[in-house]
């Protein structure tokens, strides 16, 4: 982790916002924090921790008081850098509180990744930030504190922790949690789960019963049985079935054939209304191919009609347009002379009109030009003016600061300092400075003493509290008893795995009788459907051959009224034709029919209306009787398929049946193995909820005796607790009473200190006062600022003159650029001058010029009037020859269509001659004898479609039936079936179907059977394979709990990583005491003191004193953070030390900062904070901490990098 940037407002003694960039700090191995007492210097680091983790250790309540008195926020931004190269990432994480009513809430919390120029949020609430920053750091805020960042009166906490404290601290930084309590439980609870579950299959194979080997083989030999048997009655079922159906299939050709033959015959007496819609066809076509003739004779009389009224219209057009052009010709003529004539004037006039305009462009640009120069004269006279001017300034300011160098000058020799005087207060500086380091030396062993005597009396009364801890202690591990033997008392009835594996089977049978049941219930609806299909087929198969009888019964009364009305047409033709001859016979004249002359009594009347009704009336029998033959053939093939359709249904009724009976034989057997209390008086469906209440009433009694033995282990192990505390602090009260007697004996070494010190700085006090009297002041504090401001002031009197000296040759410079800049403007003036009499001149002389083109009067008004007389005369001649050219083009346009009505006309007479003889001679062709009969065959078209359709139907019907007759005596061969027979053949079947039947229930049955033995000897083998496999799982967890009971796995990590992190405190300690000290881990798990430069002789560290305490804990914390470095992914990149340097004394200062400084090759920046001068004289990178001014501004701080 490295720090980027730190940015405060508002906190504690700080109110502006200040902003330290360690960018520039962390470049070298140490940096340093200075300021005086209550400067704001610890307040840094409080700031980091404040934005990292939301909190301040040594505020009220973590955040109360922290905002500035005289503000109502605070605010902190840290910036900081993870890792390095591919994987460095940039975090920004920043906090603002409001301070009201004595209380401080946070408002403002968020921490954000930058990421290319991006700024990602991972977390905008205060727990979500604190988490995140923990798990990114992978540090909590203490050990943050403890192993990072030491703030002011937490720097020896780590080396002072008991040992139980030190461990639990080394578990989270290490992450040895899960080695520790969780492993064990994990264990445990593994072990009993082991146990519970060896018992439970055991009980389990008890309860499975008889599921040998041989048992199995017995079974399958059964279903085998049933298998031959099954095979058996299936074969004998399926020959009767297939002989059932081939018979039946005889049957229905039979009756199939029998219906074809008969209609057939009706189609046979249809054959000469057929023929006659045939002839008819023909004409009709005969009379679509005159109907082209017909049509074109029509067009061509109609075109040479109109051929001839246009031909009139065009005449009359071509006589008006000759007399338009000879109009146009004239008025052409005219326009051209006009423009000869007038043309030649005006081209001339335009021509020095445009000279005349030029003219007038050149005289404007000359005025304005004079109106510039003339300005520009003006300009130049004020310029001049101005600069005139600026230089009068200029030399007066010259003169202001030659005067005002000769003060500055003169004061400068009246502050300077002699060399000798510089001399005594140096001397006189030397020994005060002495006598404060003694005194602030004497202060702090003095408050040394005081504190060594503040640990005496808190050491007494820890004391006092630690004998009253341990008689509190034996009284919570006498509760414990109490509450253990309570629990043991309260323990639940024990559900065993037998019986939850017990239960797990019944719900597994459960689940598949909901099945099977399911399906039973599948197919109970299924048989019930097809049941009332086939009820329905067979009535609508009945209803079908009604509907054929009476089809066949329409047909025969159809065939009887054809044939009788065919009788009657025939005697009505033959009486017209009689009266047509009667009415031919002449008396005397012989009979064209019998020659006979004599015609006694000839038929009055012809009955021609009689003949045609009864054509009619035969004419509809005999459509009626082909619309009968058709629902007839209709009927037929609809009984059929529903004949087809009934066998279909049938046969899945009986498929679906032979299911049905399976089914039924399964649940039954499935009901079998459950408790008969469940099945009495219940339906199938209420098994399977009996099944899973059971189970869920073991499970929740299990889970009860487990919830039990889970309190009863904690019990236990808080008593284990309870016991152990008490032995702590046994041996905390042995540490005290040791610590008492060592704090006695380093107060006594230095109260004889303190004495030494004050006879110091008496001497001191002596040597000053001399100092003091040879330079006759009695403040020497005085007198050197005096010198200092005199010093100041020299200095800032130098600097003034040299910038004065500067500015005087700037302002020589100037001057001399503003007289060049006069003259240069003069010169301007002259040229101006002359070029504005030239200008005037050549104005005079184009304005005569002007005068003499135009009159005085406007070139471009002229222009446009010449302009306008001459395009108006040009486009006039232009418009009458057009309008000549035009109508001449309508002239020709106009004979053109007069030649070409002409020719239209005659082709039209010649077509309309060839299409009549067209027409004549299609007539003929068709046996037409006038074009009215073709007329009256087209008149027929309505009626084609009909015909068409009557005679396709009737001979598709004659193809088909032949074709079915063929088809059907050819698959009969020659075979017959009776009535009795079919019936023989049927009830023979249905035995067959019947033996069948029972043969697959007994399958079921057998089947069922060998799977409840197959299933019950596979669950024995899989219980045994699990049995012996937990078993050994079994014993080794066992041995686990024995390794891992007391947490000595986590004794052991915790122990090792302790003297790792002690050896490498030791190699420091060898560096900052001249190997005179050494740190050891005791058995306790607390640390010692070994004192090599007394013999190796072993001390408890409380036995330290407070130089000896810092340099002790600042190896340990610099080995610490070597240690979490090793951990982390990232390594720790910066290291805070606040304060602890003041108890140091010259010669173990320098070897601390000497150490600090050779750091160089652990990569890392240490921030030291402190007011001790000699830091700050040795630490090139400074953060400076002004304090705040009273009732003025805030702390301030300034960043000194080099």
């Amino acid at each position: 982790m490295k720090p980027i940037r730190l940015v405060i407002a508002g906190l504690n003694s700080f109110k502006e916002e200040q902003t330290i960039d360690f960018t520039r700090l962390c470049q070298g191995t140490v940096f340093g924090i200075f300021g005086p007492t209550g400067s704001g210097k610890s307040t840094v680091v409080d700031a980091i921790t404040l934005a990292l983790y939301g909190s301040v250790k040594r505020a009220t309540r973590r955040t109360q008081g922290i905002v500035n008195k005289t503000l109502d926020e605070a605010s902190v931004l840290f910036e900081f850098q993870l890792g390095s190269g591919a994987e460095c990432k940039h975090y920004l994480v920043e906090r603002k509180y409001v301070a009201k009513d004595e209380s401080v809430n946070c408002r403002l919390a968020r921490l954000s990744e930058l990421q290319d120029g991006e700024t990602i949020v991972l977390a905008d609430k205060p727990s979500l930030v604190d988490q995140a920053i923990q798990d990114i750091l992978g540090l909590t805020e203490d050990d943050f504190t403890r192993a990072v960042v030491l703030p002011q009166g937490r720097f020896a906490e780590f080396l002072n922790l008991q040992g139980s404290e030190r461990r639990r601290m080394l578990e989270r930084i290490f992450g040895l949690e899960e080695y520790g309590e969780q492993l064990n439980k994990l264990v445990n609870d593994r072990l009993k789960m082991a146990e519970n579950d060896y018992l439970g299959i055991k009980r389990s194979q008890e309860v499975l019963g008889e599921a040998t080997a041989e048992a199995v083989q017995a079974a399958l030999r059964l279903e085998q049985a049933s298998k031959r048997e099954l095979q058996a009655s299936k074969s004998a079922s399926a020959e009767a079935r297939n002989q059932q159906e081939e018979w039946g299939r005889i049957r229905e050709r039979q009756q199939e054939l029998e219906a074809v033959r008969q209609s057939l015959a009706k189609l046979q007496q249809q054959s000469t209304q057929i023929h006659d819609l045939e002839a008819k066809l023909e004409r009709q076509v005969a009379a679509q191919r005159v109907a082209g003739a017909l049509q074109a004779f029509d067009t061509a009389a109609w075109h040479a009609a109109e051929a001839t009224t246009a031909l009139q219209q065009l005449t009359a057009e071509v006589t008006q347009i000759e007399q338009a052009e000879r109009q146009a010709q004239v008025a052409a003529q005219a326009a051209l002379v006009a423009k000869q004539a007038q043309e030649g004037p005006l081209l001339q006039k335009l021509e020095q009109l445009k000279r005349a305009i030029a003219l007038e462009q050149q005289v404007a640009a000359l005025v304005s030009k004079l109106a510039a120069r003339e300005a520009a004269g003006v300009a130049l006279k004020e310029q001049l003016a101005t600069e005139e001017q600026a230089l009068d300034v200029l030399r007066a300011t010259s003169l202001e600061l030659d005067q005002t160098l000769q003060a500055w000058q003169q004061e400068q020799e009246q502050h300077r300092i002699a060399p000798e005087q510089r001399e005594q207060l140096a001397q006189a500086v030397a020994v005060q400075d002495s006598y404060a380091a003694l005194a602030k030396q004497l202060g702090e062993v003095t408050a040394d003493c005081v504190e060594r005597q503040k640990q005496v009396a808190a050491a007494q009364a820890e004391l006092a509290s630690a004998e009253a801890q341990l008689a509190t202690h034996q009284a919570a591990q006498t509760e414990q008893q109490e509450l253990l033997a309570k629990l043991l008392a309260q323990a639940p009835a024990s559900v065993t795995s037998q019986q939850l594996n017990t239960a797990n089977a019944y719900l597994k049978e459960a689940q598949r009788l909901a099945y099977d049941g399911g399906r039973l219930t599948q197919y109970l609806q299924t048989v019930a459907n097809l049941e009332s299909t086939v009820g329905q087929i067979q009535l609508q198969l009945a209803a079908a051959r009604e509907e054929g009888l009476a089809a066949e019964q329409a047909v025969r009364a159809a065939e009887q009224t054809v044939t009788q009305l065919e009788q009657e047409s025939v005697t009505a033709r033959g009486q017209n034709m009689a009266a047509l001859l009667a009415q031919t016979l002449q008396p005397g004249q012989p009979c064209p029919v019998c020659g006979s002359s004599h015609h006694p009594a000839p038929i009055a009347d012809v009955v021609s209306t009689q003949v045609e009704e009864v054509e009619k009336a035969l004419a509809a029998a005999r459509t009626q009787l082909t619309q009968q033959q058709a629902l007839r053939a209709t009927a037929a093939a609809t009984l059929v398929a529903q004949q087809a359709e009934l066998k279909r249904q049938q046969a899945a009724l009986l498929e679906n049946k032979r299911e049905l009976q399976i089914y039924e034989a399964k649940v039954k057997q499935q009901l079998s193995k459950f408790p008969a209390e469940w099945v009495t008086g219940n339906a199938w469906s209420a098994v399977p909820p009996l099944a899973q209440e059971h189970l869920d009433k073991l499970s929740e009694s299990f889970s009860q005796r487990a919830r039990w033995e889970t309190e009863l282990d904690q019990s236990k192990a808080a008593l284990e607790a309870c016991r152990e505390l008490f032995l702590q602090q046994q041996q905390q009260i042995e540490l005290l009473t040791q610590a008492i007697a060592a704090h006695q004996a380093e107060l006594d070494r230095l109260l004889a200190r303190q004495t030494g010190l004050q006879e110091g700085v008496a001497r001191k006090q002596v040597e000053l006062n001399n100092c003091l009297a040879a330079l006759g002041q009695t403040n020497l504090t005085e007198l050197r600022s005096h010198y200092q401001e005199r010093d100041k002031r020299l200095v800032e009197l130098e600097r003034l003159i040299k910038h004065r000296q500067a500015e005087k040759e700037q302002l020589h410079v100037r001057i001399r650029q503003a007289e060049q800049a006069i003259g240069k403007t003069k010169e301007q003036q002259t040229e101006a001058r002359a070029e504005y009499r030239l200008h005037k001149e050549q104005l005079r002389a184009l304005q005569t010029e002007l005068e003499g083109l135009t009159g005085g009067a406007g070139a471009t008004d002229l222009q446009e009037s010449a302009q306008l007389a001459l395009a108006t005369l040009r486009e006039q001649a232009d418009n009458t020859q057009l309008a000549w050219e035009q109508v001449g083009k309508q002239l020709a346009i106009a004979r053109q269509n007069f030649s070409a009505g002409q020719e239209a006309s005659r082709l039209a007479n010649i077509t309309h001659k060839q299409t009549e003889s067209v027409l004549a001679v299609a007539l003929e062709r068709e046996q037409f004898v006038t074009r009215g009969e073709a007329e009256e065959a087209l008149g027929w078209a309505d009626l084609v479609a009909e015909w068409q359709q009557t005679i396709s139907t009737h001979k598709k019907q004659s193809e088909f039936l032949q074709g079915r007759a063929a088809e059907l005596t050819e698959l009969l061969a020659g075979q017959s079936i009776s009535e009795q027979d079919w019936l023989q053949v049927v009830s023979q079947a249905q035995v067959a179907e019947k033996q069948y039947l029972q043969a697959v229930e007994a399958l079921a049955t057998a089947q069922a059977a060998l799977t409840n033995v197959q299933e019950r000897h596979q669950q024995w083998s899989e219980l045994e394979t699990e049995l012996q496999r937990i078993a050994k799982q079994k014993d080794l967890l066992s041995e686990l709990v024995s390794l891992l009971r007391g947490n000595a796995l986590v004794e052991f990590m915790a122990g090792e990583h302790l003297d790792a992190i002690a050896g490498i405190a030791t190699d420091w300690l060898d560096l900052l005491t001249g190997q005179r000290y050494a740190l050891e881990v005791a058995p306790d798990g607390g640390f010692l003191i070994r004192d090599d430069g007394n013999g190796g002789v072993k001390r408890p560290v409380y036995t330290l004193s407070g130089g000896e305490t810092f340099i002790t804990s600042l190896a340990l914390a610099l080995a610490l953070s070597s240690q979490i470095q090793l951990r982390g992914r990232h390594r720790l990149e910066f290291f805070f030390l606040d304060e602890g340097f003041g108890s140091l004394d010259p010669n173990l200062l320098e070897v601390v900062m000497g150490c600090l400084e050779r750091m160089q090759g652990q990569a890392m920046s240490i921030g030291i904070i402190s007011h001790v001068p000699e830091l700050k004289e040795r630490v090139l990178r400074q953060v400076l901490v002004s304090p705040a001014q009273p009732g003025g501004r805030g702390s301030r701080v300034q960043v000194i990098a080099g």
